[in-house]
Parts: structure tokens; C-alpha cells; sequence
């Protein structure tokens, strides 16, 4: 375990030395100042793509989080809800409700699942609870989680046991993550080794999840830690500099300037990257084998859901932002999302109508569910199944 002292002497070590990785260790180092801009193609990652329209029964924004079964999507809804639906985007029910009473939340876009037991568990971060729900959406149990003096972004379930990531509320550190059991007891935890600070910005806490390894990160810590019960390790870096969120207050105009990492997805061969910088939106990948930064596209508007996508070679479709990972069966997927009218204004391009892609019968396929799509539908699931 490092202490403050030598992971900051690491960390500058390894910007003195320009590098990319750790020969010794193989740590990856997440450097966007040196970001290598090139033309890349989904097929380079992928095999397949195949499009799910979700159900119209309850209409909703955009989903800011999908988590799956053997079965089923469930989608936290903006700002409202949470919705589960089966595999041909039919929905199956809603998870629980809104509001402050009992079984009920206020502030759901924070959930994580337990698939063996047919669980859903929300975090809610307006009233510091823990809601436990089926499946079919009925209220199970709650507990409070007020004890633990912290502010909370991102929740994952993994073998009985329910990981909460932290964050710096306005530069104000507590906890890393705290690990507890499904009653709400403490199992373990990390506290946030960095001193208290003023800033007018919040810092966010992300779980990054592969099936042996749970990563954690913030976008103020410069060190991304892999958790491995009661003790962690670093796992890879985001490199130092002046492109860095300063700690202090900044206008919102200087913020659009920094480095600010968003979200990141991590594969077998693959870490995938979004990120503002300069007061653009960025998707970008680093493949494990050489931890180069490739940027694969950026993007003038900096909200999350107009996140850059993959050029779609394909089926000459939309291209694809990939926000989710999952792997099933031994083969890993991606999942991304398109708004219906989007998609549909994509087909009647002359970029689509002009391009040959590498499968021109899923061309076809494409065209047939965008004629099936009205323009104020759901959003349309995006889901890619990685090579091997």
C-alpha cells in the first residue's frame, strides 16, 4: 500500500519520465496531452452490431445507466426512474417509485445488481439509503447509510457485498469507497488521502468493472486503484500536469479548459476513454498491449449523452459511443445508445446511403428497424459484441 508521500513521488517520477506505461508493472498511464489522433473503424474492436428499440409504454430522456442479466436491461431513466426491460426492448416492469417515503426513492440514477438472487439495489443519494427491490420492482428492505459521513456517485454489488465510490464533495475528501454487507454493516473501506480543499467544482467517484477486477477513480486523484478486498493497489495513473483540474476555485469558463475524465470503460485488450479538455467532448481508447492514446472522436457540445462514437464500418450505421460493458458467456459486449429521431435522420443521409460497409446485408437490417421507428420513440440500444 502506498502512502501520500511515495505515490506522489511515483506519480512524478513517471511524468519526469514521459512514459507510457510501467515496463516493470504494466501500469497504464492515461496521458491526453499526448494523444495520437487517427482514422479507426468499430470493425477494428468488433464483430457485430445489432439495434433493440425499447418499448414506448413509458417514455423517457436518455438512459445514465444500463446494467443487464442473462434476461434483461435495466436502465436508470433521467431523472426519473428505473426501468427494466427484456432482451427485444419490451419493458417488464418498474423498479420501484419516487418520493421520500418508505421503499421508496428520490434520486435513482445510482443502482447495481445482484443477478443470482434477482436483486436491485439503489442507492439514494438525497436521502442516504440503501433500497433493495425484485426484479417485477416490489420494495424489499432499506437501510441508512447516514453514519458514514460521505458523498457517494457510483454503486456496485459483487459477492454479498455492496461498494459505494466517493467523492470529493467541493474538495471536502472522505472516503475512496466504503465495501458493506447487504444489511448496511461496514466491511471495509479507504479514506481519501487527499487534504481538504476549496473548489466550486464536485468531484465525481466511479467503480471501473471487468469480471475479476474492480478499478476505482476520481477525477481529482491521480492514482486509479484496483480493490481487492481489505487492501488495494495501484492500477494505473492519470498523468500530472498544468491540463489537470486545479484545486481551487475556478470560473466555469476556466473549467472547460481542464482534463476532466467522465467515463471509462475497461475490456480484456481495451480501456475506453471520455473526457473533456479544452472545452471539447472526447472519445478515446488505450490498447493494453502498447498504452498509446488514440482519440476516435471529439465533439464540440461537452454533455455525456452526445458522447463521441466509433466510425461505423459495419453496417454503415450511427456511429458508436460506447457507456457500458458486459461480458456473457465468454464473449464481452458494449453497449451504447441513439435517440430515435437521430437515427432515423442518419439513414436517410447521403453518408449512409453512400457508404459501403463490410456487412452489407446488416445495412439492409438497419434500414428495416429505422422504418419501424417514429422519431419521438425511446432511445435505441446500441449493443456490440467484441472480438476475442
Amino acid at each position: 500500500m502506498l502512502n501520500k508521500f511515495s505515490n506522489t513521488i511515483l506519480i512524478l517520477l513517471i511524468a519526469l519520465c514521459s512514459c507510457k506505461s510501467d515496463s516493470n508493472n504494466n501500469i497504464i498511464i492515461i496521458d491526453p496531452e499526448n494523444a495520437i489522433e487517427k482514422e479507426v473503424f468499430l470493425s477494428q474492436f468488433a464483430i457485430d452490431i445489432s439495434y433493440i428499440p425499447l418499448e414506448n409504454q413509458i417514455l423517457f430522456r436518455h438512459p445514465t445507466r444500463i446494467e443487464t442479466t442473462e434476461d434483461r436491461f435495466i436502465i436508470a431513466n433521467f431523472p426519473d426512474n428505473i426501468l427494466s426491460f427484456n432482451r427485444n426492448g419490451n419493458l417488464l416492469a418498474e423498479i420501484g417509485s419516487r418520493g421520500r417515503g418508505p421503499g421508496e426513492y428520490n434520486f435513482g440514477l445510482y443502482f447495481t445488481v445482484d443477478s443470482e438472487n434477482g436483486l436491485i439495489y439503489i442507492y439514494d443519494r438525497q436521502t442516504h439509503k440503501i433500497i433493495a427491490y425484485s426484479f417485477c420492482g416490489s420494495f424489499l428492505k432499506e437501510f441508512l447509510i447516514n453514519q458514514f459521513d460521505g458523498n457517494f456517485t457510483d454503486v456496485f454489488y459483487s459477492e454479498g457485498k455492496i461498494f459505494l465510490a466517493g467523492a470529493l464533495l467541493y474538495g471536502r475528501p472522505t472516503y475512496d469507497w466504503l465495501i458493506l454487507d447487504t444489511l448496511g454493516n461496514l466491511h471495509s473501506k479507504k479514506n481519501n488521502s487527499i487534504p481538504e480543499f476549496k473548489t466550486n467544482f464536485p468531484g465525481i467517484g466511479r467503480f471501473l468493472i471487468s469480471k475479476d477486477d474492480i478499478l476505482y477513480w476520481n477525477n481529482y486523484n491521480d492514482t486509479i486503484f484496483r480493490i481487492q478486498d481489505y487492501s488495494f493497489q495501484p492500477a494505473m495513473y492519470f498523468a500530472t500536469g498544468d491540463f489537470r483540474r486545479p484545486h481551487q476555485v475556478i470560473s466555469l469558463e476556466e473549467a472547460g479548459k481542464y482534463f476532466d475524465p467522465r467515463l471509462m470503460i475497461n475490456t480484456k485488450s481495451f480501456l475506453f476513454i471520455g473526457y473533456d479538455l479544452r472545452k471539447q467532448l472526447y472519445t478515446s481508447y488505450i490498447n493494453k498491449d502498447d498504452g498509446d492514446l488514440i482519440i476516435l472522436g471529439r465533439t464540440e457540445s461537452r454533455s455525456i449523452f452526445d458522447l463521441p462514437g466509433i466510425p461505423n464500418d459495419i453496417d454503415a450505421g450511427p456511429a458508436f459511443p460506447p457507456f457500458y460493458y458486459f461480458q456473457e458467456d465468454g464473449e464481452e459486449f458494449l453497449i451504447g445508445w441513439i435517440y430515435a429521431y437521430r437515427l432515423k435522420s442518419h439513414i436517410e443521409s447521403e453518408t449512409f446511403k453512400n457508404f459501403t460497409p463490410k456487412y452489407p446485408e446488416k445495412k439492409k437490417e438497419l434500414e428495416k428497424v429505422a422504418a419501424s421507428l417514429d422519431e419521438n420513440d425511446n432511445p435505441v440500444l446500441m449493443l456490440v459484441k467484441l472480438k476475442n
